[in-house]
């Protein structure tokens, strides 16, 4: 019930959340629920009442950790203070690629840098394919990333489709 009140919730309050706690609640499913809303303040109650951070879901086979989870949100509304402190706090991306791919395919290059310095690093075939994805939209700052810093070669095979970028 908890949990559906949180999807309910139009904006982010935790005391909200608070009201419909019970001792018998599990808070690892709501945690989920509020990081799927990017609710920040909600998931560091939850967080601080010893939720599991470090919770993976699977769902038809795929494995989805609560940094994928809120990095999803962030990517539609541009909070990404939840992602931050999941990844700060300890958690880690099942899928580092897909949290990368919103900042870099928008061009943030600050925040990218700030994933990467906190260990979100999809392997070879994931960041040639994000290459390829940001050359295809015009993110040269993004594309200039990768190459420079990051050292993904400009010529890579895209392991998706076999071009190359």
């Amino acid at each position: 019930m908890a949990g559906l009140h949180i999807l309910a919730m139009n904006r982010d309050c935790p005391d909200e959340a608070l009201v419909h706690l019970s001792p018998q609640v599990p808070l690892t499913p709501l945690l989920r629920t509020a990081a799927a809303r990017n609710f920040f303040a909600t998931s560091l109650l939850l967080l601080e009442r010893r939720a599991d951070l470090h919770h993976v879901d699977v769902r038809r086979g795929r494995r989805r950790s609560l940094v994928d989870t809120a990095a999803r949100g962030a990517s539609l509304d541009g909070d990404w203070r939840l992602t931050l402190h999941l990844l700060r706090a300890g958690a880690r991306p099942e899928g580092a690629q897909g949290v990368l791919f919103a900042p870099l395919r928008r061009g943030d290059a600050g925040l990218a840098r700030q994933l990467v310095a906190l260990k979100v690093m999809p392997d070879v075939a994931g960041l040639v394919s994000l290459l390829c994805d940001v050359c295809a939209h015009g993110a040269t700052v993004s594309a200039a990333l990768l190459i420079e810093e990051l050292g993904v070669p400009v010529n890579a095979r895209n392991e998706r489709d076999g071009d190359t970028c």
